[in-house]
């Protein structure tokens, strides 16, 4: 038998891998290493007064509870938080005491296509000059226990309804270094136009959201590029016409439906039924399947649905899911 033979045969490779590499044969695949991720979406509704007049108690609540889950091991590796417009919001992002922060687009910044890298931030010429007249930021936050290592998003500008206007509503998407991993993972959240009918007419609810939902697709194809990911948020897709145009223009597997169809690879916890997963709720998660990564829901949940002081921590409940991440070959 030849050193040559040896170094390919799939059984006995392992033997010889510094032989081969001395002679310039390929090495053996390492095996796939899998990682676990939890990632909370949260709509906080802090919104700003006269809108919601006391909610410092609540906010400081939810802080100390993801500090608490810190301690016991339990709390989530990504939070991605939305309506998180006042000092009651960053006092809850201190208090939960992630190393690693993102806030997406304040009120003043201008509205178009923005992308940031490196601290430093670079407009599309034709948006220059196109000022925000929104009375607060994008309320979008993103909390992450491993490092962030790029940061993107985009404006939806004027293209919204009623009261969303007083928002500079946006899309962020952060790039995150998973431990072991090479490669850096996608996480995507938005915060998208609601369907009130306070807001305007059917007709033209249903055309800003179709129209932030063309921006976010042409967001993804500049900065994702089919790369694998995990987009949630409160995208406010609960009605079937906004639902049915979101998914199949931006091409996404609903991980709330893909947990309740493969009970045996998915549990579920609290408040997690199919309405509350993906047929009747505007927080959802879904996944990009891209070409760098397989990503599994492993379990899902509703939280923060306590009271506290008397009053719901927030309008909307938590939307939790654990993830089985594998790299592809």
């Amino acid at each position: 038998m030849t050193l040559d033979l040896l170094c390919i045969r799939p059984l006995i490779a392992c033997a010889c891998i510094s032989l081969c590499a001395v002679l310039g044969a390929p090495m053996p695949d390492a095996a796939a290493k899998t990682l676990t991720l939890r990632v909370l979406s949260y709509n906080v509704n802090d919104l700003p007064w006269p809108l919601r007049k006391k909610a410092k108690k609540q906010m400081k609540y939810i802080g100390n509870d993801l500090a608490r889950r810190h301690q016991e091991g339990t709390a989530p590796d990504i939070v991605l938080l939305q309506e998180a417009f006042t000092d009651r919001s960053k006092k809850l992002i201190k208090n939960a005491n992630y190393p690693y922060v993102v806030k997406g687009p304040g009120r003043r910044k201008d509205q178009g296509s923005v992308a940031q890298r490196n601290g430093k931030i670079r407009l599309k010429a034709e948006n220059r000059g196109t000022k925000s007249k929104a009375y607060v930021g994008s309320g979008l936050y993103v909390l992450s226990r491993y490092p962030i290592v790029d940061t993107k998003y985009e404006l939806f500008g004027h293209y919204c309804t009623g009261g969303d206007c007083m928002a500079n509503k946006a899309i962020i998407l952060v790039r995150v270094q998973l431990p072991g991993m090479k490669t850096p993972i996608d996480i995507i959240t938005s915060h998208m136009d609601a369907n009130s009918k306070a807001k305007g007419s059917p007709k033209k609810r249903l055309r800003a959201h179709r129209k932030q939902t063309l921006i976010i697709k042409g967001f993804l194809d500049r900065f994702n590029g089919r790369r694998s990911a995990i987009f949630a948020g409160d995208l406010n897709v609960k009605n079937d016409d906004r639902y049915a145009n979101f998914v199949e223009t931006l091409a996404l597997v609903n991980a709330g439906q893909l947990c309740i169809e493969t009970p045996a690879r998915c549990e579920t916890g609290a408040n997690a039924t199919p309405q509350s997963l993906w047929r009747s709720t505007n927080d959802q998660h879904f996944l990009i399947e891209g070409n760098d990564y397989r990503i599994q829901p492993v379990f899902m949940e509703r939280n923060y649905d306590q009271l506290f002081a008397g009053k719901h921590l927030s309008d909307h409940l938590g939307f939790e899911a654990v993830y089985k991440v594998t790299p592809k070959r």
